[in-house]
């Protein structure tokens, strides 16, 4: 993390917050895969709202927003398209 922000990370804290975050992903495993599933869906970066992406075969950028993830990880856009892991990226607007 230090080489990708330049900051010092305390190790036990962070060892810690794993721990924590894994066993409350642990604990939703009872409610079954559709609480994941949701949990997931309400934490994903710009949810909500249409944002520019990039295909990242033909380099084609295009105004999109998220419809849903499948349990497969693909990505589903609201125009349609369906993306794996790496095939799209979403591009962030230089400010003026």
């Amino acid at each position: 993390m230090r080489q990708l922000t330049g900051e010092e990370y305390d190790t036990a804290a962070t060892a810690r917050l794993l721990v924590e975050r894994v066993a409350r992903l642990t604990a939703m495993l009872p409610a079954g895969a559709d609480e994941i599933e949701r949990s997931y869906a309400a934490r994903l970066w710009r949810r909500e709202g249409r944002h520019l992406w990039e295909d990242a075969a033909s380099g084609e950028v295009f105004r999109a927003g998220i419809a849903r993830v499948e349990r497969t990880g693909r990505l589903i856009l609201d125009n349609g398209r369906e993306y794996w892991f790496k095939e799209v990226k979403q591009v962030i607007p230089e400010l003026p």
